[in-house]
This record gives structure tokens, C-alpha cells and sequence, in this order.
């Protein structure tokens, strides 16, 4: 027990080191060329809770780089990352939040937001919506989905995500600006790049929670581009 006490105090010593040294531009050039990137990899899928969140600080302030995002993902990150949005510890979940969102900041080709869809992402992050227990985690979940929405391929699969547009629609009532127009310009995306009219259930759900919202402007605009782009949805306002 000595044993596994001093062993833990050592990863703790190491995990605040590294989290508060990658928040310099010259040592996080260290970090890399020491091939500290897999370690602080495993650091999210420890059995100790305080080594996960601080890993992904340190990832957080990798992932700055384009280049170093690309070595965080091939490491393995998304699977962790994804799971810690799950996780019952605020940090873990603001700060996985945070990193999958840097993550995918410059992915020009789509592929590493089709790795975090195919982990689970999308469901992770309107689960944090859903809740609701804090604006920062939503509106970094937010921030996150609104970056998904902006490949083609992910939009696909975000149409089958259970509760993504009733979730969405809510939020675009939150009384935090940057929830509402993260979740605004989510919705816009997904409705633009989709044939909405085909999925009717979505169509009237969406037109439901609207009704119920206070008439903000994210609230009154997603309306319009409704009616004004989908002949069905206007139909079913009558």
C-alpha cells in the first residue's frame, strides 16, 4: 500500500508538472521531442481520476499545433477522450470537452471527427447538453457539436443521434450567449446540409420546442430559415 501511495504521489507530481508546463510555447516543443505524447495518452484512461484531467490539459495545449493534433489522435486519444465526456467529475468532462473540440479545430479532411463520431461522440456531447449542470461544459459540448456539423459525412450520422435536435432546440432558449449560438449555428449547418423534409418525426419535434421557447432572436431566426427553405415544415405550421 507504502508502496502504491508513493507511486501515485510520483504520477500526480509528473501529471501537474507536465499540465502546467504545456502552457509554454517553447516547452511544449519540449514535450513533444521527449515523446511525452502517448504517455499523457494513457493518462486519460487511468484508474486514478486526478492524473485524467490534467492529462488533457496538456493534450489541450498540444493540440494548438496542427501537427501535434494529428500525433494526439494517432496515439489513440479519441476513444479516452470520448469517454471522459461521461466521466462524474466536472474537470473531466470540461476538459475532454475542450480537447475534442481542439481536436478537430483544423481537420480539413473530416477524419478525425469520423473517428470521434464512430467513438460515440455525438451522443456524449448532447448528454452533456441534456443535463445541463454547467454552461462552460455545454457550451464547450456545444462548441464541439457545432464543429462536427460542419462535415458533410458527420451530419449523416448526427441525424440518428436520439434527442440531438430536441436537445439542440432547447438550448436555444439558455440564458448563456454562447450556448445558443453555438447550438443555433449547429442546427443551421445540419438543416442546410440535409434534406430535413424527409424526416418528419425531426420536423414536427423541432417545431414543438420552438413554439415552447421564449421568442429570442437565435429562437425567431432558426424559425425562419425553417419556413423559408422547407415547404413541408411550413405546411405543418399551418
Amino acid at each position: 500500500d507504502l508502496h502504491l501511495s508513493l507511486r501515485r504521489q510520483r504520477q500526480m507530481c509528473i501529471r501537474d508538472r507536465l499540465s502546467n508546463l504545456s502552457f509554454s510555447a517553447e516547452l511544449r516543443v519540449q514535450i513533444v521531442n521527449c515523446e511525452a505524447i502517448e504517455p499523457l495518452v494513457a493518462m486519460l484512461s487511468s484508474d486514478n481520476i486526478e492524473c485524467r484531467w490534467p492529462g488533457s490539459i496538456a493534450l489541450l495545449n498540444l493540440a494548438i499545433s496542427n501537427e501535434w493534433s494529428q500525433r494526439i489522435v494517432n496515439a489513440g486519444a479519441i476513444p479516452p477522450v470520448v469517454a471522459a465526456l461521461a466521466s462524474d467529475d466536472y474537470r473531466c468532462k470540461l476538459y475532454a470537452s475542450m480537447l475534442i473540440r481542439e481536436l478537430m479545430e483544423d481537420d480539413e479532411s473530416g477524419d478525425i471527427r469520423l473517428q470521434a463520431v464512430n467513438a460515440g461522440v455525438c451522443p456524449a456531447l448532447v448528454g452533456l447538453l441534456r443535463t445541463g449542470d454547467n454552461n462552460q461544459t455545454m457550451a464547450e459540448a456545444a462548441s464541439a457539436l457545432w464543429s462536427l456539423s460542419q462535415c458533410d459525412e458527420v451530419v449523416k450520422h448526427m441525424l440518428f443521434v436520439d434527442g440531438l435536435f430536441y436537445v439542440l432546440t432547447g438550448c436555444l432558449a439558455k440564458d448563456a450567449l454562447r450556448i445558443r449560438e453555438r447550438c443555433f449555428r449547429t442546427l443551421t449547418n445540419i438543416h442546410t446540409k440535409t434534406q430535413m423534409s424527409k424526416c418528419t418525426h425531426l420536423i414536427h419535434g423541432t417545431l414543438l420546442v420552438l413554439r415552447s421557447l421564449p421568442g429570442n432572436t437565435y429562437v425567431r431566426d432558426y424559425l425562419s430559415l425553417i419556413l423559408l427553405t422547407d415547404d413541408m415544415l411550413s405546411q405543418a405550421m399551418c
